[in-house]
């Protein structure tokens, strides 16, 4: 019979401590976490920093059915995106509308979570929403934000929808002041925007005056 003396079974410990992790840390390489990237029409800039550079462990991908190459290319013609901007969500929140006309989309069945941008998911399956204000749900309307306020309010409240990040506190502000269901409060966070540090050289032209 071998004894394990204390200071044996504390290099014995450590050494399982360092195994775990090493193997904890191989399969989050193997194992990849997708996300599935959900636009209500043609895809903001902004959006690239997320899919170009995702988080160790995650990979976004926004594959998409015919409505929304349908969508997309209309959002992309400025006289049909003035035309959503400035005549139908006088309306109807487009975007709203969208979403409901979505409920059915089939998304790829190896995603594990579904990120939004600034639109409601009414399928199931869990989801996080991004938003610039609260009214950003119903095509920057207060007017059609009161009207379907109950609707919005119990989308966010159920189990599917797990965060809200609005872009900055006084996106934050808006929902505290508008929504006072505690429920859906307590899933709101501020998540700031940012991107990746760029190195140049700025070029300096001392012969012109602007």
């Amino acid at each position: 019979m071998m004894l394990v003396t204390g200071q044996d079974s504390s290099y014995l410990f450590r050494g399982r401590l360092k195994h775990r992790k090493k193997i904890t840390y191989i399969l989050s390489m193997v194992i990849m976490k997708k996300i599935y990237l959900d636009l209500a029409g043609k895809k903001h800039s902004l959006y690239n920093e997320i899919t170009n550079f995702p988080p160790d462990g995650y990979e976004f991908i926004n594959e998409q059915i015919s409505l929304d190459k349908i969508s997309n290319n209309i959002s992309n013609i400025d006289l049909f995106y003035s035309i959503q901007k400035e005549l139908l969500n006088k309306v109807m929140p487009v975007n709203l509308v969208k979403a409901y006309l979505d409920r059915n989309k089939k998304i790829p069945t190896d995603v594990d979570l579904t990120y939004s941008s600034g639109h409601l998911i009414f399928r199931e399956e869990p989801w996080l929403l991004d938003l610039e204000f609260v009214t950003h749900l119903t095509g920057y309307s207060y007017r059609h934000f009161k009207r379907y306020r109950q609707s919005v309010e119990k989308v966010l409240r159920s189990e599917n929808c797990k965060k809200i990040i609005p872009w900055t506190d006084a996106g934050k502000k808006t929902i505290i002041l508008t929504i006072k269901d505690k429920e859906i409060i307590d899933k709101v966070e501020t998540v700031h925007l940012a991107v990746h540090k760029k190195n140049f050289t700025k070029l300096y032209d001392n012969d012109k005056i602007k």
